[in-house]
């Protein structure tokens, strides 16, 4: 259902349950049923995924990121950097988050470059010849989805 919208709604005799997913968000609908609320979390995402193509992290991602935090001019669709607004603005936010913090900023960049180059982490002594990787990014809000 990525990149559509929906909402799912079925009151039975006994039973209510009330569903709701809007794509690129984190959304909590409450799920009612005779006696309890619940919510329902929607993961859609892969954390590094900036530009949204649904891959694992690459080079495009980083250069997308690069644009976003340095609020580049865009020549498709054409958006001045100057505009209100960022014309790179990732969708969902949270696929910039490379560290699982907020806001993006050139840490996440830096992490992304040494995500996709497989580069060591001295600081906790794992190499990039190691199995993994030493710079997985962090899964957070709807990018959560793990990383290939």
């Amino acid at each position: 259902m990525k990149g559509r919208a929906f909402r799912f709604h079925c009151r039975p005799t006994s039973l209510s349950i009330d569903l709701g997913y809007i794509p690129g968000n984190i959304t909590y609908w409450p799920q009612e049923t005779s006696k309890a609320w619940a919510a329902v979390k929607v993961c859609d995402t892969m954390p590094g995924d900036v530009n949204g193509s649904g891959g694992v992290p690459n080079l495009p991602d980083i250069i997308y990121l690069v644009n976003y935090v340095f609020d580049k001019s865009r020549v498709s669709p054409p958006c001045n950097g100057t505009d209100p607004g960022n014309c790179w603005t990732p969708a969902p936010l949270c696929g910039g988050e490379i560290d699982g913090t907020e806001p993006i900023d050139l840490q996440d960049i830096i992490n992304l470059v040494n995500y996709v180059f497989d580069k060591d982490r001295p600081l906790t002594g794992c190499l990039g010849i190691d199995p993994g990787n030493c710079w997985t990014p962090v899964a957070t809000k709807a990018c959560c989805l793990p990383v290939r």
